[in-house]
């Protein structure tokens, strides 16, 4: 346990040092470069976006080599069309984002967006990379502003022809928060999944199951940041499944089929 916690400490303490003295520089760098070239504000997001996907997946690999972290990665028998794609995951640790941006790039995949919680703003490095590739901030209590801001983040997104990622239920999964039948993921929130196929009926989705080893996340432990001690020496199985737009019917219905799915997967790998 105590090597776990030291290892643990050392990535945090090497991911912070590397985000705020390389990556943010970086990024910030050749944002303002763009503004100051006159690039056009897509260029700029596209530009923004693929060094994120770049830095983050570079994090990742250190994180996973600093914890012993190993990663079983997907496949796809069908290559990721260009443009628009939606990408949904479930929501296991705080490294979830990550984990993602890695998988993606893995997939070939550098242009990516986000919708996100409005408190990610409040977060230092990560709001100013944020709104560099324009994501969308949502409040989830006032529903009418937030389907204005998906409205017009999905007329960027198709501009960019970006993949705009989301974890559907909304939060990081806990035991306690589990209902309506499911046992390893929550109940996704449907609301944002809905506008975002009804503005975007042309893209397909992607749909990550982030299988964490045994005991890494099933109690809820990295739900937090100083909890992802307990992913030390894990193993990591993601599973990709690429659903074309005309299979997917109602917006609804599919999320709810799509998690009881990943929940099944999850519950049989346990």
């Amino acid at each position: 346990m105590l090597r776990a916690r030291l290892s643990f400490l050392m990535a945090l303490a090497l991911s912070l040092a590397a985000i705020a003295f390389v990556i943010f520089p970086d990024i910030f760098v050749r944002l303002a470069w763009t503004v100051l070239s006159g690039r056009s504000a897509s260029e700029r997001r596209i530009r923004v976006s693929t060094r994120i996907t770049f830095w983050g997946a570079w994090l990742f690999d250190l994180i996973c080599g600093l914890m012993h972290i190993e990663v079983e990665w997907p496949t796809l028998e069908a290559p990721i069309p260009d443009g628009p794609v939606i990408v949904i995951s479930n929501h296991r640790s705080s490294l979830d984002p990550v984990v993602m941006l890695a998988v993606l790039r893995r997939l070939g995949q550098d242009n990516t967006n986000w919708i996100a919680k409005w408190q990610m703003l409040l977060a230092p490095f990560v709001n100013v990379m944020a709104l560099g590739v324009g994501a969308i901030f949502v409040t989830r209590f006032m529903p009418g502003t937030d389907g204005r801001l998906i409205e017009r983040g999905c007329e960027r997104i198709r501009r960019d022809k970006a993949k705009i990622c989301l974890f559907p239920e909304g939060t990081r999964f806990h035991p306690r928060k589990v209902r309506d039948g499911f046992r390893h993921v929550l109940r996704p929130r449907l609301r944002g999944f809905g506008i975002l196929r009804k503005l975007l009926p042309e893209a397909p989705v992607l749909a990550l199951n982030l299988c964490w080893e045994n005991g890494a996340t099933g109690d809820g432990q990295a739900v937090t940041i100083w909890g992802m001690a307990s992913l030390y020496g894990k193993r990591l199985s993601v599973h990709a499944e690429l659903a074309p737009a005309e299979t997917i019917g109602r917006a609804d219905d599919w999320l709810i089929g799509q998690f009881r799915r990943m929940d099944d997967a999850l519950a049989s790998s346990a």
